[in-house]
């Protein structure tokens, strides 16, 4: 899995998404989220969606999918990235420390895909963990850690 992490990350940022603002990231995590789900769709069959493809109140709320997945991994994001007072964790702020964009992106995506499980309607959960890495650092991690996480839906909260 790592080569697929590094591999994902080396592609974001040859691709010049790690310029763009963490909108056009939201944008890209969402055009990505929408193409993984219809391919698994079509090989996984009727299968039933993962709960924030559907959105809801219980789903991640409503909105784009990229919203909608993000609202729904955000408290195992909080849980794993973020100390209880809202700040960046001490280990995080020692590995992020002092480099630049890329190999934060590849330090901080192995940590993404664990708190997000890999799910199993993503076909490829390492591009998804790579975008949500950079999108976290985009908008920088202190910041997201103060804001406090929507409320866990029921399925995530206890992944």
């Amino acid at each position: 899995m790592a080569s697929e992490l590094d591999d994902a990350v080396d592609q974001l940022i040859s691709s010049g998404l790690y310029q763009e603002a963490p909108e056009a990231i939201v944008r890209r995590l969402d055009a990505e989220l929408q193409q993984q789900t219809e391919a698994s769709a079509m090989v996984l069959g009727a299968g039933e969606p993962e709960a924030w493809v559907l959105g809801g109140d219980a789903a991640g709320g409503f909105g784009s999918m990229a919203q909608r997945f993000i609202n729904y991994y955000s408290a195992a994001l909080h849980r794993e990235i973020c100390d209880p007072q809202g700040g960046l964790k001490q280990d995080y702020q020692s590995m992020l420390g002092g480099q630049d964009l890329r190999n934060q992106v590849k330090a901080l995506a192995p940590v993404v895909l664990a708190a997000l499980g890999i799910s199993a309607s993503l076909v490829a959960p390492a591009t998804v963990a790579a975008i949500v890495a950079l999108w976290l650092l985009r908008m920088g991690l202190a910041q997201w850690c103060a804001t406090p996480p929507p409320p866990a839906p029921a399925a995530a909260a206890s992944s």
